[in-house]
């Protein structure tokens, strides 16, 4: 990824600090006039397609009959930024998660306007009034910047809202949680500053005595900041729904009041999420870099402390700062091309770090030298006259979710007192990656490899982690067309967790047991990977050991998915499974047929094959036939025989009322030679065009009833699965 050119764009951004990498591996890049979205793919460097998906949105908002409008306030003066063009100010990416889809959508595909909050800040300023009638009122709703805060996280499976925190011109913030199903719903506010708020970040969530705890930095054009402690409540009811009570925001410090230079740049870093109690800052005033660290009490005082770093070699200040993931580094980028590596401990004290910022340096001027030597070689095949010299402007460098490779947002300007070019080439402005390790770093393998590893153990791994960056990164770097040794270690390390220890039954959720399996996790990120390299030319012998895991990986989520869903049935109490009818039957002898039709059934699968029909036969008025060869057949092939004929149908088809056979999980066929669809969960036909697809790998579900009252089995199952058991992606 890092040996590519970069991305060419036309435009500049309002500020600093206009590139944001996201939880799903996409890169938002905000200029005047559009937001361009570009997500990085896999693709070797022999082939003809492109290393990336750019899409975005280029057009404002025009002529919209429902846009609020501010009128005229009468007998005011009117502000020098009505005569600016509308433009682009900043772009926020949520945190995963918040969408109707529960992550992002497949790389390449149309981005459009989720959710408008414009009317709601316009309803919170003027109340039941229609029209502004003061220069306040019109200063609350002109929204200057936004922040959004990590996901709130009461448990896995339920709803998982965020805050978003919104600055005004009239120096105040305020408050709204959001979620895709019940949108966007006002909090609080609080007045944080005097003047203008243009930047806001948060901290991550913390809980304290049952309540969940944020901390959000604001910064003011007078030089100000804010730090502001946001407290709520969380409710959860028993369809799953989370709503926010109590919020309150608290004003606790502010910093710099008798320093009015402005702040360009703000970043932060904390534990909190790991139960930790340190939060560190960076604020870029100019030359002058503010370095804080704030420490959290028991009780919840706080003390900080200070240090300051004057930038040597750039007045104009950072382009951008980053810290490394265990907060102890922080890489701060400036505006002439110059990267700066501080050691920052607890207390905010700093040490220059030379070595890694010599390193740093050279791989931020050597992606410039790559860009302009690419731009001098089109330049040559078009006969222009091009410059000897350019100098690099950096605007924002943001790394990604695990600190591997950063983006890059630079300009490169001739050195020239005259030039011939047009407006849009001198507009031009470039994104590229670069990768800060070196390749094929032995300790940097076995990292990634235990990372992963820690990660695959998370139970929450695909509902609360940014599993698609860290799977994408992790890819990226130790992917080689040529060398597979690194491929091989990290698919064999994904194989031995998939394949390590027992099948432990326990009292949990059905959904909790589907999805928090680890081995199963191991083998959904094994189905991922082979979805992702579908266009990379790997190595011969990577590929085919990614081919027989994956195999093996599909095999076992088949099989698992079935064998947990009949000892839930299993568990079920007798007067429950008294009044099974004849669809559930039919349900549970395609669960079992789903095992006993793998080429290795495992015997922990056939062992409840055998356990969960021997209970059914027992709580049934009249014992089953089918039942029982099941139960038989699972005997067989724990003994190590084979079947002695092939699976019966257990469906009627839709079109003939023949039985149907089903074939590889994906289609039904009947003697009439009418082919159906099935069902990725319960193996039932298909005979609706209403279905919930994966959006990654695209298989096909039926969609759960929305009252919740069916007691069938078929029903229990596609209300508990909310994502596709074999990619761990969203349905949709």
């Amino acid at each position: 990824m890092e040996l590519r050119p970069a991305i060419c764009l036309f435009g500049q951004p309002y500020f600093f600090n206009s590139l944001q990498w996201n939880q799903d591996d996409q890169v938002a890049i905000c200029l005047q006039h559009g937001i361009h979205i570009v997500t990085p793919t896999f693709v070797d460097l022999r082939s003809e397609e492109e290393a990336h998906n750019h899409v975005g949105l280029h057009e404002l908002r025009k002529g919209n009959p429902d846009a609020p409008t501010i009128t005229t306030v009468k007998n005011l003066p009117i502000q020098p930024s009505i005569l600016i063009t509308e433009t682009y100010r900043s772009t926020r990416w949520s945190p995963t998660g918040l969408s109707k889809i529960n992550g992002s959508p497949k790389p390449g595909e149309y981005f459009e306007t989720c959710f408008d909050i414009t009317p709601l800040v316009k309803e919170h300023v003027l109340g039941n009034n229609n029209k502004f009638t003061l220069q306040n009122e019109v200063d609350r709703f002109q929204t200057l910047c936004c922040g959004w805060s990590p996901l709130i996280i009461p448990d896995i499976f339920v709803q998982k809202p965020a805050i978003i925190a919104l600055g005004n011109k009239a120096g105040e913030i305020t408050l709204w949680s959001y979620h895709s199903e019940p949108g966007a719903q006002f909090c609080t506010g609080i007045q944080a500053h005097q003047s203008f708020v243009h930047l806001l970040e948060w901290s991550n969530w913390r809980i304290h005595e049952n309540k969940f705890i944020a901390y959000l930095i604001s910064t003011c054009v007078d030089g100000t900041s804010s730090l502001i402690s946001v407290e709520l409540d969380i409710m959860v009811d028993d369809t799953g729904k989370t709503t926010i009570q109590s919020v309150v925001a608290t004003k606790i410090k502010t910093w710099f009041e008798s320093d009015p230079s402005n702040i360009t740049i703000l970043s932060i870093w904390d534990d909190l999420k790991e139960g930790g109690k340190t939060m560190k800052v960076i604020f870029c005033k100019n030359a002058r870099i503010k370095i804080g660290s704030i420490i959290i009490g028991d009780d919840g005082s706080l003390v900080d402390h200070w240090s300051e770093y004057y930038l040597q070699y750039s007045s104009i200040g950072l382009a951008g700062a980053n810290w490394s993931l265990d907060g102890n580094r922080v890489h701060l980028y400036t505006y002439d091309c110059q990267c700066v590596i501080l050691d920052v401990d607890d207390h905010a004290q700093h040490t220059y770090n030379a070595s890694l910022s010599e390193k740093g340096n050279e791989l931020l001027v050597n992606k410039m030298n790559q860009q302009w030597m690419v731009e001098q070689d089109k330049m040559d095949s078009e006969t222009k006259a091009t410059a000897n010299a350019v100098v690099p402007k950096v605007w924002a460098v943001d790394s990604s979710m695990t600190g591997l490779f950063s983006a890059v947002l630079f300009t490169l300007r001739p050195e020239l007192d005259m030039n011939y070019y047009t407006t849009s080439n001198q507009d031009r402005i470039y994104m590229g990656f670069i990768l800060h390790k070196d390749r094929q770093e032995t300790h940097t393998i076995k990292k990634i490899c235990d990372t992963m590893g820690e990660y695959i153990k998370d139970p929450g791994v695909f509902f609360t982690l940014p599993i698609q960056a860290i799977l994408h990164e992790s890819l990226q770097y130790i992917i080689d067309e040529d060398d597979s040794k690194p491929m091989l270690e990290w698919f064999n390390a994904l194989d031995h967790i998939m394949s390590e220890g027992q099948y432990y039954k326990s009292d949990d959720t059905l959904a909790k047991k589907l999805f928090c399996d680890y081995r199963a996790t191991a083998a959904r990120i094994l189905v991922r990977v082979q979805l992702d390299l579908k266009n990379y030319d790997v190595a011969e012998d990577a590929i085919l050991r990614l081919t027989n895991a994956c195999q093996k990986a599909k095999s076992f989520l088949k099989q698992q998915f079935s064998a947990t869903v009949l000892e839930h049935i299993y568990n079920m109490p007798g007067v429950r499974l008294q009044k099974l009818n004849g669809d559930d039957i039919v349900t549970i002898l395609l669960l079992c047929d789903r095992i006993l039709s793998q080429q290795e059934p495992i015997p922990f699968a056939l062992e409840q094959i055998q356990a969960t029909c021997q209970r059914l036969q027992s709580c049934l008025s009249e014992p089953s036939r089918e039942l029982q060869k099941e139960i038989e057949s699972a005997t067989l092939l724990l003994d190590g025989k084979e079947l002695n004929e092939s699976l019966p149908g257990r469906e009627k088809c839709p079109g003939c009322q023949e039985l149907v056979t089903v074939e590889g999980d994906r289609l039904a066929i009947c003697p009439s030679m009418h082919i159906w669809g099935c069902c990725s969960l319960t193996r039932r036909v298909l005979t609706s065009s209403q279905l919930r697809v994966c959006i990654l790998c695209g298989e096909k579900s039926l969609i759960p009833e929305e009252t919740k009252t069916s007691e069938l089995l078929s029903e229990l199952v596609l209300q508990e699965c909310q994502k596709c058991i074999m990619c761990g992606s969203s349905l949709l």
